[in-house]
């Protein structure tokens, strides 16, 4: 019996499995959020308004990750689109946000909520209920998306323009009692759903030396230490995925070597 041509069977079986020969697509990256992810334009340092998302996109450039940002809204330089909108609560991206998760279907959606989430009374099981709100709506739509979450961070207790209300005391009931509330939320929903990795913003935050004289939005150190936390992330969960240029000769080999016993086992 005449063997097929060793090309034509290993293009059937790639075909029949599904394994592209073809280079990856760049990797999609929703940013999802509110004025922090979009890029707070309260600060002279221009290079802000493109948030952590600029400096990130260098992060990655610089290791030879093909990357595309995704989202509805266009903020900063470079490659600048994200989904975050100003003031935005956890609610409101729920409500929201799910069209535009959905459209695009980002590889990795990367996930900072919870700072317009303050005034609310601390509540554990209020704080635990809108985040996994938040992030089944982002699975729902985009099922194959990988998570990363990162735990709100702090306020500055310097603020100007003086505001009446932040007062000292103010800010350590916020900082000491409900971010680490909400954030505890963050790790134990994370955990109940699994497949959700959290980096630690809030500790990583220094809020004497990284905000702006508003005491709420990263200045340029703030961005570049959440822009690290969500590299670290992204850069070894991205380098654990094989290219095709790996996959093809790994499989090809397979292929070739069983139709070589083949051949001598009818040969015997």
């Amino acid at each position: 019996m005449r063997c097929m041509p060793y090309a034509s069977l290993i293009a059937i079986l790639f075909c029949t499995f599904g394994v592209s020969i073809c280079h990856a697509a760049p990797v999609k990256i929703m940013s999802l959020g509110d004025s922090i992810t979009a890029g707070y334009n309260g600060s002279p340092e221009t290079e802000l308004r493109g948030s952590y998302r600029q400096e990130l996109g260098t992060l990655l450039s610089q290791i030879g990750i093909d990357f595309d940002f995704v989202g509805e809204f266009q903020r900063g330089a470079g490659d600048n689109d994200h989904q975050g909108i100003g003031g935005y609560s956890i609610e409101r991206m729920t409500a929201e946000y799910g069209p535009a998760v959905n459209l695009y279907q980002a590889d990795y959606t990367l996930v900072l909520a919870g700072t317009n989430n303050h005034f609310a009374e601390p509540n554990r099981e209020y704080y635990e209920e809108t985040y996994r709100d938040l992030l089944q709506m982002v699975r729902d739509n985009a099922p194959d998306t990988s998570i990363i979450i990162a735990t709100v961070p702090r306020f500055g207790y310097d603020r100007a323009p003086e505001t009446s209300y932040w007062t000292e005391s103010w800010v350590n009931e916020r900082n000491d009692v409900r971010f680490p509330m909400m954030n505890q939320a963050i790790y134990d929903v994370a955990a109940e759903m699994g497949n959700i990795t959290v980096v630690d913003y809030y500790s990583e935050l220094d809020p004497t030396t990284d905000l702006i004289s508003d005491g709420v939005h990263p200045n340029l150190y703030g961005h570049q230490k959440l822009a690290n936390l969500f590299f670290g992330e992204l850069s070894s969960q991205i380098s654990a995925i094989p290219e095709p240029s790996i996959v093809f000769p790994m499989l090809a080999f397979g292929v070739m070597s069983t139709i070589r016993r083949r051949k001598r086992s009818a040969q015997a």
